[in-house]
């Protein structure tokens, strides 16, 4: 039985970094998610237009 011990422990130590590492996903996913408080000026200043173009025709 006591040869089976390093066994439950690794796996144990395994799926505790495993409940960190899921965790601290999803933390930093719904934190980056949020709008940045500074204006980085990533993003055009442009409006979106999703009409069709005009076509100059002869």
């Amino acid at each position: 039985m006591t040869g089976r011990r390093w066994i439950l422990s690794a796996f144990s130590v395994f799926i505790f970094l495993l409940v960190v590492w899921i965790s601290a996903a999803l933390i930093l996913n719904l934190v980056g998610a949020e709008s940045l408080p500074l204006k980085l000026g990533f993003r055009s200043q442009l409006g979106a237009n999703y009409g069709p173009d005009s076509v100059s025709g002869p």
